[in-house]
């Protein structure tokens, strides 16, 4: 049998996850192969600029990409992203998808997180790293993020109106939520209207949009805390201020940034610091939330210490609203 030289591969399910990203043990693999001499050349439909961005995220540089030939630069995507945003929300090319989070205790399934996918009609599905910080830039965010907020409150009022099982989904808000003065009255309108209980209402907000929080921002997450909605940092430990947000402001739980789950066991420094921070938010009477579990490995440790709840492929992928209904209702 001849030696094997090259070895080219897909992107879209085959070396991408269904939500459109790569796990760490995908990584090693490939720096293996690459240190026995055999080639890895990345064959995809994608256009060259949605594709060179996963050739420099192997960690192997440039890798050779064979793509979809067309002249579309990132600029022109970004830039359609904003021209289509109105169009793709009539259409409900925007598509909210949900991943359970379970207890580090016994498994069972306790809430989830609202995700969302942009499937273009008649075009690849556009990564949320072309889309989303142009939206953020321009403000365009807050009309995708209120989609998902009200897509997600429909899918709750359904399953609470026919007495189905009710398990609190977090929605995320960007730091322009956060100044967006009409959304947050919004917010807090429909939960006053709504008759399901707040308590399956969360929201999560990364830990950098606490350096340009706005005193209006701050009473409009006190205002949802006093109605019974938790709140959560999220991507804690990302920050130049991480302990003063803690410190200066009041969360129900902490979600860790997924880069230190992925190096557990393999770094003696990393673990000492999750075994930290599960400590101090359990001292400051936070919950802890760990994202991006891929392997037993991680699931163990994280439970040998105390992690509360457990979010990653390791338990559930994210899933339709067909699909979450269908596993809420076993």
């Amino acid at each position: 049998m001849a030696p094997v030289k090259m070895i080219a591969i897909d992107l879209d399910d085959t070396l991408l996850h269904d939500d459109i990203s790569l796990s760490d043990y995908t990584k090693d693999i490939l720096r293996k192969v690459m240190e026995r001499n055999i080639r890895i050349v990345i064959a995809t439909g994608r256009m060259f600029q949605a594709a060179r961005p996963w050739g420099q995220a192997i960690g192997l540089g440039d890798v050779p990409l064979i793509c979809y030939k067309d002249m579309k630069t990132e600029y022109e995507q970004k830039n359609l992203a904003l021209l289509n945003l109105e169009k793709a929300l009539e259409q409900e090319e925007f598509v909210v998808c949900y991943q359970p989070v379970v207890e580090g205790k016994t498994g069972q399934i306790v809430s989830a997180e609202a995700l969302v996918r942009w499937n273009s009609s008649g075009e690849e599905p556009m990564i949320p790293s072309v889309f989303v910080p142009e939206l953020e830039e321009s403000g365009y965010i807050t009309k995708l993020d209120t989609y998902i907020d009200q897509t997600v409150r429909r899918f709750q009022e359904e399953r609470y109106h026919k007495g189905k099982r009710m398990i609190p989904v977090a929605v995320n808000l960007s730091r322009m939520d956060l100044m967006n003065s009409r959304l947050m009255e919004r917010i807090c309108t429909e939960l006053q209207e709504t008759k399901v209980p707040k308590q399956y209402f969360r929201y999560e907000i990364i830990e950098s949009a606490y350096t340009i929080i706005s005193k209006e921002g701050e009473e409009f997450l006190k205002r949802l805390r006093k109605e019974g909605v938790q709140i959560f940092l999220d991507d804690f430990g990302t920050g130049i201020s991480t302990f003063e947000t803690v410190r200066d402001y009041t969360f129900d739980a902490l979600k860790m940034d997924m880069g230190f789950v992925k190096k557990i066991g393999k770094d003696p420094k990393r673990d000492a610091i999750v075994i930290s921070i599960i400590d101090m938010a359990h001292r400051m009477g936070m919950k802890v939330v760990a994202e991006g579990i891929e392997n037993k490995q991680q699931s163990e440790f994280l439970c040998n210490h105390g992690c509360d709840y457990l979010q990653g492929y390791y338990y559930y992928k994210p899933m339709s609203a067909e699909e979450f209904s269908k596993l809420l209702d076993k």
